[in-house]
């Protein structure tokens, strides 16, 4: 005969009945009705064939087969209260693998310090550290944060802004002296340009006001 959920419920209950001897007590327990619990009780009894309990006003105890069935009941629960206790376990204390990735130049200056101090305070996390700036399939690649420099083309993804930085332009003297330095952002992108992995795959010049009326791009 096959097992349905529902039985394991009304398992549950029958266990708790025979444990206080008490329908009432059980119901109290289970924050259910006593009508509900005889009732399920009395529909396990049913679909198993076979009688349970013997009760009187008095007192509830289980027969023969009660007893048998009790004994794996009760085994049943405790396997689920010591299940649900290693979940509540966990939940209190960070545990498991954490995969972040971030640029290269970004990881080496801000994370390595901040890498081992995590590890020290959480023991049982395992911290995978991805450096790489090109962009990347969060989801398929199981990584579970990302940093990187830019606003996120993936709206589904959570992001949150870490901090605010600015690129600046330079060139060697010796470069403009031979190619002479541009005067404006049009004549900026007819230069020879060394950009970051990162940057490259966001073309484009934009400018910002200095204090004093003077302009950087």
């Amino acid at each position: 005969m096959p097992l349905a959920l529902d039985d394991l419920a009304s398992m549950a209950l029958f266990a708790e009945v025979v444990e206080r001897r008490s329908f009432t007590a059980a119901a109290t327990a289970a924050g259910m009705a006593k009508a509900t619990v005889s009732r399920r009780v009395a529909e396990l009894e049913k679909r198993l064939g076979s009688r349970l309990l013997q009760r009187t006003t008095r007192s509830v105890t289980p027969t023969d087969d009660g007893r048998r069935l009790y004994e794996q009941c009760s085994r049943v629960v405790s396997t689920a209260k010591e299940a649900t206790d290693i979940l509540t376990q966990i939940r209190g204390k960070p545990a498991g693998v954490l995969r972040v990735s971030a640029p290269v130049a970004f990881a080496h200056l801000h994370l390595t310090a901040l890498a081992v101090e995590f590890l020290w305070r959480h023991p049982d996390v395992e911290l995978q550290l991805l450096p790489r700036s090109e962009p990347s399939d969060l989801i398929r690649q199981e990584i579970d944060l990302a940093i990187r420099v830019g606003h996120p083309k993936d709206e589904s993804l959570v992001a949150r802004r870490l901090a605010t930085d600015s690129v600046v332009a330079v060139a060697a003297r010796s470069y403009v002296e031979i190619h002479g330095a541009p005067r404006s952002l049009a004549e900026l992108e007819q230069h020879t340009v060394l950009s970051l992995s990162w940057e490259a795959q966001q073309p484009g010049w934009r400018s910002r006001a200095r204090r004093r009326g003077q302009r950087t791009c």
